[in-house]
C-alpha cells in the first residue's frame, strides 16, 4: 500500500490502519516543502498508528526537507516500525551548520535500516566532507548532493 500524506497526520494514519489492518508493505510519501505541521503533531505521532501493523517492508520518501532535526525525527519514528526499512530524503536543503551536529545521531539511527538515502541541493563541499564519514561508519547511508530526485525508492 502506498500513501501520500503529511498534513493529515495521526488521524489519517489511524484510518489507514483501521481500513487495512493486514497490510504487509507500507510506502509513505511525505512532501515537506510546503507542509505546515500542526505544532501538536510530531513526526513520531504521525507514525504511531503504523506501529500496530505487522509490516514486512516499509519505504518512506520524504521530499523537500530543510531541517536536520526532522530527518532525525523521521528515523526515530521509523525505528519503531516492524519490517525492513528504507527511507529516501530527496530535494533536501539542509545547511551544513545544522547538518554537521546531527551526523552521529544519523549514523546511529540508520543502523536498523536497509537503506538511508539523502540527496538534494547540498553543496558539493558538504557532500565531500560528510560522505567519507558515513562510508567509514559502515552505516547504510548514501549521501549525494546537487541532484533533484523525483522518483521513489
Amino acid at each position: 500500500m502506498n500513501v501520500d500524506f503529511i498534513e493529515s497526520g495521526k488521524e489519517f494514519g489511524g484510518q489507514v490502519v483501521n481500513l487495512f489492518p493486514a497490510v504487509k508493505e507500507l510506502g509513505l510519501n511525505m512532501n515537506m516543502s510546503n507542509a505546515q505541521l500542526n505544532p501538536n503533531l510530531t513526526i513520531d505521532r504521525i507514525f504511531e498508528p503504523f506501529q500496530t501493523l505487522n509490516l514486512e517492508r516499509v519505504i518512506i520518501l520524504v521530499a523537500g526537507l530543510n531541517q536536520s532535526i526532522v530527518l532525525i525525527d523521521v528515523l526515530k519514528a521509523m525505528s519503531a516500525l516492524k519490517g525492513t526499512k528504507s527511507v529516501r530524503f530527496c530535494n533536501t536543503r539542509i545547511a551544513e551548520s545544522e547538518f554537521s551536529p546531527q551526523i552521529q545521531n544519523l549514523i546511529l539511527l540508520s543502523r536498523g535500516f536497509k537503506r538511508v538515502e539523502i540527496s538534494g541541493l547540498e553543496e558539493p563541499e558538504i557532500v565531500a566532507q560528510m560522505r567519507p564519514m558515513f562510508e567509514a561508519s559502515g552505516a547504510p547511508i548514501n549521501f549525494t548532493g546537487g541532484v533533484l530526485w523525483n522518483n521513489q525508492i
